[in-house]
């Protein structure tokens, strides 16, 4: 069984370290910007809803690249800010800014970047930004056709949104060589990028997250939860990942606390750790139980069936 590599979510030297001894493959972050005032050219706030600082700045930026590179952890920069238009009055400030926010990191050694709009790609082609650029979720990929033009455009990975059955994920990966990736833990409900609920950016407004909420429906009086669709978590589904041919996968939360965020690459880490030694999915959940206090994962994820690729027939 092929080794399936895991991309943490980093906001701090204190997290890079502890997401890198947790078992990270991969780390994503963003450094802070000047150019900016509350968002970001990573599409976050600098600083969350809930207090947590979601980027450092240049220097812990740097350091946090060399410690990954010692541990042999590859770093991407986040790079996906929704657009990179034209400033007002037709310039172009904007977008030569986003140019050096990129160009900065790949001096400070970063070994890719992540791109989350096509005018940003074409843009980066267009005054020949040369490193890996991994196609967001927001890309909104839907189909084999749509990942081919992305490879056309330079890209080296794509990151699919979460209504891909694993047939079709192994279809993809079969014909076409650049890798793969899908989320693992936490993410949108949703086929990113359609449904126009842009939330948890880290604004400074708590917008909250609409599709998460409840509401009340027009002739009865109770609140139901009709958007959320319930993923949060892929731990029994590792096995079958990694029989489609994902190379990798992609836990959210640059927004929590590293202590959490940590643990949960921890979980990820060992199970495919231990699948590759032949055991059993089920077996190492009780593994687990036995390392971890796993009443939280239980209860949070489990017990309540907020399992992600479980049901895909309501995306039809």
């Amino acid at each position: 069984m092929d080794k399936l590599s895991i991309k943490a979510p980093v906001n701090s030297l204190t997290s890079a370290k502890m997401q890198i001894k947790s078992g990270a493959n991969e780390i994503y972050l963003s450094y802070i910007s000047d150019k900016i005032k509350n968002l970001s050219f990573s599409g976050r706030g600098k600083t969350s809803i809930n207090k947590v600082q979601t980027q450092m700045n240049y220097t812990d930026f740097c350091k946090i690249i060399e410690l990954a590179h010692h541990n042999n952890v590859k770093v991407e920069l986040a790079a996906n800010v929704p657009m990179s238009g034209d400033s007002p009055g037709g310039g172009h400030e904007f977008q030569n800014e986003y140019i050096e926010y990129i160009r900065e990191a790949i001096t400070a050694g970063i070994d890719g970047i992540i791109v989350g709009d096509l005018g940003n790609l074409i843009l980066l082609n267009k005054v020949d930004i040369s490193t890996h650029i991994t196609a967001s979720t927001f890309f909104g990929v839907q189909n084999l056709f749509h990942v081919l033009q992305l490879e056309k455009l330079n890209v080296d990975k794509v990151c699919l949104p979460h209504h891909f059955t694993f047939e079709e994920m192994k279809a993809i990966c079969d014909k076409t060589s650049m890798d793969i990736e899908v989320f693992a833990h936490f993410g949108c409900s949703f086929i990113e990028s359609t449904c126009s609920l842009y939330h948890h950016a880290s604004e400074k407004i708590d917008f909250g997250v609409p599709c998460r909420a409840n509401f009340k429906i027009d002739g009865d009086d109770t609140c139901e939860n009709i958007l959320d669709m319930g993923e949060d978590c892929a731990l029994c589904k590792l096995p079958e990942i990694i029989e489609s041919g994902v190379k990798s996968i992609k836990m959210i939360g640059r927004e929590l606390d590293y202590k959490l965020s940590s643990t949960i690459t921890y979980v990820y880490s060992y199970a495919i750790q231990e699948l590759t030694k032949g055991k059993n999915i089920h077996f190492i959940l009780n593994e687990l139980k036995n390392k971890i206090d796993f009443s939280f994962w239980d209860k949070s994820f489990c017990s309540i069936k907020r399992c992600k690729y479980n049901d895909f027939s309501y995306y039809i």
